[in-house]
């Protein structure tokens, strides 16, 4: 359930630009599906990008992704902030150890955004 509230940028579900978080089935009315692939390939030493989507998220709320319209003064145009809409579809899954597993899990996780919005 959606409340018309502001929530403070340093509250709620990190999402990607704060945008909504939905299942890929409701992608439809979004332009972009944002996914993220939490993996460390071939790490032998120091792991780390496998948090990659996580922090990406969480650093990322500074900014919004709004609709908001300004009114240019010297032009009288009103311009649009951003008129893409953007969804957070959450982190594919990964099998640790199967490479061939999680990489046919992106393809199809990748193949099932695209039939609806912009991967």
């Amino acid at each position: 359930m959606k409340n018309d509230r502001e929530e403070y940028k340093f509250s709620g579900i990190p999402t990607f630009m704060r945008s909504p978080y939905v299942d890929v089935d409701q992608l439809d009315e979004y332009d972009v599906g944002v996914l993220g692939v939490p993996l460390d390939y071939g790490v032998s030493y120091r792991e780390g990008a496998k948090y990659g989507p996580r922090s990406i998220r969480e650093h990322s709320h500074w900014d919004r992704v709004t609709e908001d319209e300004f009114h240019d003064l010297e032009t009288g145009d009103t311009l649009i902030s951003q008129s893409l809409k953007l969804a957070d579809v959450g982190d594919v899954h990964i099998y640790p150890g199967d490479a061939e597993k999680t990489n046919d899990e992106i393809s199809r996780a990748v193949a099932e955004i695209r039939r609806r919005a912009f991967p």
